[in-house]
């Protein structure tokens, strides 16, 4: 008997070995390299700096990846080549202190982390001054120019100034918010579109791509799901690449009309493109789906040498070589206008114009492009993108959004649209919005239920099926409207309870895996709700094989996940997710502890826990402390004597939750963590209901939800859906329970679970071998 019992614990350890090992060999491909050897850095010419480290004589090294933080601000990492042993940092701001980290690749595995650190450059001094150094600045005339923060000004310090060796004359600009595309019209055979990363300046081969052999006048760039256009100023036809591999897609290639053939910049929106002409001094407006020609509208008569185009939905701009400066007009509505009509004129809009780009020495402006923030402004002859801060008046986003009692997804000035639910007991919402400018104003309806503003904006809940939230800008000249639709009462409430709809449920570790559930919907939904979360990969099991969606990969690599996912993701369905590199400002507790209430042991990554209340304790205070400083805390029930003295005290009631919400200093993220408060640990089931485990156990491994109940229950039932192991993460690692096997085999599944497992849970299941 005990040796058949030994050789069944060998086994179902082999069968537990590719799961074990799955982060390892399924996520990161290999065993990481070591930290590069003897990173050094030395000053560069002009504002650079140049990196160095040793050679390991390693083949199995695919690639070295660099990021720089500076003034507490982290950049992604850039990418380049497994021989290199060198790289030239560019942009370095004078007076800074910046920190190099350096990290080889062996596949997708990155390595340990070298760091350098550089100290403060001081700025050089004009010619002929005394007292420092005689720098070059390129651009700023005699000495290094004065930053400025006043709007439509040259910001100096956000300026990408060493663009890629032969970049020399860049035409077009467009950017996805993290890189910027910049098209080049080279002298020689050299037309492509180079990018570069916004936030450090460095330049981003991988993301580039070499343009069509009949596109050889490039003016204008811009993009959309997947697609960039890129226009030629001697065709009169948008040439289509595939944005991830640079490849041509002719098919979806726009003819332009026979009087547009001089085409120049470009900017998409609204689903329309427009598109500008040099010869005709005119912005035409096309339909983006089907290309159709929509208008045509003529520049001013000022205008006359027209290149680069931007908008942000109200105003147009259009800069001008010859003039030297951006001009500004309202954007129109094409839609009522008739294409084989005159050009019909722009309204110009003379105060929100960028007129003073010569005296920065950007006398050749070409692509602009604009985060909201900045004005990007390529030059075509000194291989430069000036910036100029774009004017706070014309801000009409909110910071944050807050609904007191009402839960929605993560809360971004970039989305507008939300859906939500009230807690249970929730009649009346506050309603805190914040601007991000603060002459800002911010409408809110309903109206206010008690028309007393000392008590907050407050809003009844029943019968109202949204809120909206109008935040109109400082000039009174744009408005953005943030809507949260309302769950009805029949239906399910986003984040409430486990399996009920919410994009990604669970908390999702960074650098790491995590166990979630998805709240169902189709998968470009859920590609958006991942890339939010800071997911970039994820993994369901079909038949016991790993199907994956890499979140940025061409479409031929998320074939399958799609293909198994045709229909949509089914509510609860559980996920393994790789969380992306952690960021700056995080949400998250430090410790969590209820008097009276025994939750096990906390870990800031987990965010799902079991209670169980202490005899004769119905009270507990709940004693939250958030990791990061400047982080705020919610939590509900609300405080039951109302007394901030005594603590937060909640009454408990078994199979409701405690719940915290951590909030991030900068109003960006949040995290939530819930105790599910039980009277006792539950006995085993005499026989478990057959959705113990909701999912299919197939004869390998499955992703399964447990109902939540204790270990004991959660073994009586895997025995009677014939499972032979089960698998829990927790920060990013494995933590099984092998049945069968001895108690010390278990022990770190039973300190995970002291209490029992919260309802929800999802396991990866592990399928018996039938002996």
């Amino acid at each position: 008997m005990k040796s058949r019992l030994t050789g069944r614990f060998a086994a179902l350890l082999l069968l537990a070995l590719p799961l074990l090992l799955f982060p390892l060999h399924t996520a990161h491909g290999q065993q990481p390299p070591g930290a590069p050897a003897n990173f050094a850095a030395a000053p560069g010419d002009g504002r650079a700096v140049t990196l160095t480290w040793d050679n390991p004589n390693d083949p199995t090294i695919t690639a070295y990846q660099l990021r720089r933080t500076a003034a507490g601000v982290t950049s992604d990492w850039l990418q380049f080549g497994g021989s290199s042993t060198v790289h030239v940092s560019a942009n370095i701001q004078y007076g800074v202190r910046y920190t190099f980290e350096l990290r080889a690749m062996r596949g997708t595995t990155a390595g340990a982390v070298a760091t350098v650190t550089v100290g403060p450059r001081p700025a050089p001094s004009p010619p002929g001054s005394s007292g420092g150094p005689v720098g070059v600045f390129v651009g700023g005339g005699g000495g290094a120019p004065e930053p400025s923060e006043a709007d439509f000004e040259w910001t100096v310090t956000r300026d990408i100034e060493a663009l890629a060796a032969g970049h020399d004359r860049p035409t077009g600009a467009w950017s996805d918010g993290s890189t910027l595309w910049l098209a080049n019209n080279a002298d020689g055979p050299g037309d492509a579109v180079h990018a570069y990363d916004l936030a450090s300046g460095e330049r981003l081969e991988d993301r580039e791509f070499a343009l069509d052999e009949r596109n050889r006048a490039p003016r204008g760039v811009w993009g959309s799901d997947g697609t960039a256009w890129v226009s030629d100023s001697g065709r009169d036809r948008l040439f289509a690449y595939d944005l991830a591999s640079g490849e041509r897609l002719p098919g979806r290639d726009i003819e332009l009309a026979a009087r547009n053939a001089h085409a120049r910049g470009l900017w998409g929106g609204g689903g329309r493109i427009w598109v500008l002409d040099g010869n005709r001094n005119s912005l035409f407006a096309y339909r983006e789906a089907s290309g159709d020609l929509l208008a045509e509208y003529g520049l001013d008569a000022a205008n006359g040498d027209p290149h680069g185009l931007w908008s942000d939905g109200v105003t147009v701009w259009v800069s001008d070589h010859g003039a030297k400066r951006l001009f500004a007009y309202r954007l129109p509505d094409p839609d009522a206008g008739d294409p084989a009509a005159e050009p019909r004129p722009l309204e110009r809009v003379h105060d929100e114009e960028f007129s003073r780009l010569a005296r920065a020495s950007n006398n050749s402006p070409r692509g602009i492009r604009s985060d909201r923030e900045v004005m990007y402004v390529a030059d075509a002859h000194d291989g430069r993108v000036y910036t100029y801060n774009m004017p706070d008046a014309i801000d009409a986003r909110l910071a944050s959004l807050v609904l007191a009692g009402v839960r929605f997804d993560e809360f971004s000035p970039a989305r507008t649209e939300y859906e939500g639910g009230a807690e249970t007991g929730v009649e009346v919402t506050t309603v805190e919005a914040v601007p991000t400018q603060a002459r800002a104003t911010v409408a809110i309806e309903p109206s206010d239920a008690d028309g007393d503003s000392t008590e907050g904006y407050q809003v009844t809940l029943a019968g109202t099926s949204e809120i909206t939230v109008t935040v109109t800008s400082p000039d009174g000249s744009r408005t953005r409207v943030y809507r949260v639709v309302l769950a009805g009462p029949d239906e399910p409430t986003p984040h409430a309870r486990p399996g009920e709809a919410e994009c990604l449920r669970g908390p999702v570790v960074a650098g790491g895996f995590s166990l979630v559930l998805a709240g169902g919907g189709g998968v470009d939904d859920l590609a958006a709700c991942s890339a939010e979360r800071g997911v970039t990969a994820l993994y369901t099991l079909h038949e016991g094989e790993w199907v994956s969606y890499l979140l940025g990969a061409p479409e031929f690599v998320n074939a399958p996940f799609r293909e198994r996912f045709a229909e949509g993701l089914p509510p609860g369905t559980p996920l393994v997710v790789r969380g992306g590199e952690p960021e700056s400002v995080a949400a998250g507790l430090a410790s969590l502890a209820l008097d009276g209430v025994s939750v096990g042991a906390f870990s800031p990554g987990r965010t799902e826990y079991v209670g169980v209340a202490h005899e004769d304790v119905t009270r507990a205070t709940v004693e939250a402390v958030p990791a990061e400083e400047g982080a705020s805390v919610a939590i509900e029930p609300a405080d039951a004597d109302g007394d901030p003295v005594n603590g937060h005290q909640v009454a408990l009631e078994a199979g409701v939750p405690v719940t915290v919400t951590v909030t991030s200093a900068d109003g960006a993220r949040t995290a939530v963590y819930r105790v599910w408060i039980t009277e006792a640990e539950a006995a085993p089931d005499a026989e478990p209901a057959p959705e113990c485990l909701r999912g299919e156990v197939g004869p390998r491994f499955s992703l399964v939800v447990h109902e939540g109940g204790s270990v004991e229950s959660l073994a009586a039932c895997a025995r009677s859906r014939a499972v032979a192991a089960l698998y829990a993460l927790a920060d990013g690692a494995y933590v099984s329970y092998v049945l069968e096997a001895p108690d010390f085999v278990n022990d770190a599944f039973r300190e995970l679970f002291p209490h029992g497992l919260p309802p929800g849970t999802p396991l990866v299941a592990a399928g018996g071998d039938g002996g």
